[in-house]
């Protein structure tokens, strides 16, 4: 976990052990250019954009909130149909 881009290059190391890395970077210019700079950073490993994943989210926590919000939404309907 990055927590941000400007750590890219401490984890460069880490990740270069690794045959294929998830990258899971914020949908914005600086999350795009951190993946870039992974690829050409690590050669040997398929560097995989799971931003795709969030695209409609500029970050990734956005996303998660949102799904846990419409799951206790869900959770709060009432289940089933009233037995006259």
């Amino acid at each position: 976990m990055l927590n941000s881009v400007v750590n890219l290059h401490k984890a460069v190391s880490f990740f270069s052990r690794h045959r294929v890395v998830h990258a899971l970077l914020d949908n914005d210019d600086a999350g795009q250019k951190a993946l870039a700079r992974l690829g050409e950073s690590l050669p040997s490993s398929e560097v995989i954009d799971q931003s795709v994943f969030y695209r409609d989210h500029k970050y990734l926590n956005e996303y998660l909130q949102e799904k846990q919000h419409q799951q206790v939404q869900r959770k709060q309907q009432p289940h089933g149909h009233k037995v006259r």
